[in-house]
């Protein structure tokens, strides 16, 4: 029996990988639908092409909505908010799910593990045969150590990861602290929220026997995390007064899946003889999508130079997108007739 499957975040680099991956696991799997965030420039594209590994008919779409009457079980690596959408979805259609989102606050823990009621849930934090023998052997080694020693998870990745610490991280500490008759609590990506000095302190309200307990504080130096702009035309070759849309993407990193709409972006246009204007947007989704609609300001012939600005706030540093020049298509041309 060949079993359907659906990729969420298709585009995305897990999603291009589990594409690859079920394209080569032969006849008991078939790639039935492959899902993206609405507004992706990347929808109707073909799956397969994404990933390098040729055409395969499974073009990407904008909503699980569109495709979940096409599948047996989705494939979920993408941020706690769109999972969390996605498993209600799961669970009033019977459709089974693998979770690798990692993330997750303990509400939302508590809202997949509701959703598994309902329909087979395979969720974990990291999938890697590897990393399950070391969580092995993590709880193996703080048994026989005990508080004998220290220790410590530390954890490097590329500028791209969207949680830090992960949830492959966070397991360990979580398997460390279980062996040692500790506890550990996850701080969800979104709860933390501002830079600055955040402090934490843990206490226990006592039962019978034992008087209640706090714990010292611990202080906890918050720094701005980094965000991501993006920017482009509809058109490759602008005609003298003709009205363009310039679109882009706003990106936090992390992306903790949280609501970016309303995110203020300036537009920098230079033009030639030293025309420069600015125009505000604001993103208008909540994945970070803004558009300057119909601009009409390309008034003279020549180069010009288009770039998006965020200013920064309280989480995120600024950030600028790439130039957008004519290379790209913001040369003025002469409209005919």
């Amino acid at each position: 029996m060949t079993t359907r499957v659906g990729i969420t975040g298709a585009a995305g680099r897990m999603g291009r990988t589990l594409v690859e991956a079920i394209g080569l696991a032969g006849d008991e799997l078939q790639l039935a639908a492959a899902v993206e965030q609405p507004g992706s420039s990347l929808l109707g594209a073909d799956s397969g092409e994404l990933c390098g590994q040729g055409r395969n008919g499974v073009a990407v779409v904008g909503s699980l909505a569109e495709v979940i009457e096409d599948i047996d079980v989705l494939i979920d690596f993408t941020v706690p908010a769109a999972t969390l959408a996605n498993a209600a979805l799961c669970a009033g259609r019977g459709v089974a799910m693998v979770i690798g989102t990692t993330g997750f606050a303990p509400q939302q823990q508590g809202d997949i593990e509701q959703a598994a009621l309902s329909t087979p849930v395979c969720k974990a934090s990291n999938f890697s045969t590897g990393v399950n023998l070391c969580f092995q052997l993590l709880d193996m080694a703080a048994r026989v150590l005990g508080d004998d020693v220290d220790i410590e998870v530390y954890e490097a990745h590329h500028r791209h990861k969207i949680d830090a610490p992960s949830g492959t991280a966070l397991s360990m500490g979580a398997v460390v602290a279980n062996a040692l008759g500790q506890f550990s609590y996850a701080v969800a990506c979104d709860d933390v929220h501002q830079a600055g000095t955040w402090t934490v302190r843990t206490s226990w309200s006592g039962d019978e026997g034992l008087y209640p307990a706090t714990s010292d504080d611990q202080n906890l130096e918050v720094i701005k995390a980094e965000s991501h702009l993006t920017i482009n035309s509809t058109s490759q070759a602008l005609k003298i007064d003709v009205p363009v849309d310039i679109s882009g993407k706003f990106t936090p990193l992390p992306d903790c899946g949280g609501d970016l709409a309303g995110t203020a972006i300036e537009i920098h246009i230079l033009g030639p003889g030293n025309i420069s204007r600015t125009e505000s947007v604001t993103t208008n989704d909540r994945w970070g999508h803004y558009v300057l609609q119909d601009y009409s300001g390309f008034d003279a012939l020549g180069d010009w130079t288009v770039e998006a600005v965020f200013a920064g706030d309280d989480a995120y540093e600024s950030s600028r997108s790439e130039l957008l020049t004519k290379a790209y298509g913001t040369t003025v041309v002469e409209a005919k007739g």
